[in-house]
């Protein structure tokens, strides 16, 4: 069975790629910072793919509860 490249793509996506997808999408426009400051707050520090995206966005600030360290230490990689 083969899978769709649609698949393949949703299931690589995180929580916040599809909030930056969501929010680009709206504004039309890939830099979020063309009306305003954005704030990002989520659970765990950025991967890298993540902060790419961060970068790309142009969002000002990331807030993050924990540390990929801690993340590791309780099974998250």
């Amino acid at each position: 069975m083969l899978l769709s490249f649609q698949w393949m793509i949703q299931a690589l996506l995180h929580a916040e790629i599809i909030a930056f997808m969501l929010a680009q999408s709206k504004l039309n426009s890939y830099d979020l910072s063309s009306i305003g400051s954005f704030e990002l707050f989520s659970s765990s520090e950025p991967c890298a793919i993540y902060l790419g995206a961060v970068l790309w966005s142009e969002i000002k600030r990331v807030m993050f509860e924990t540390s990929s360290m801690h993340a590791r230490n309780i099974g998250f990689d």
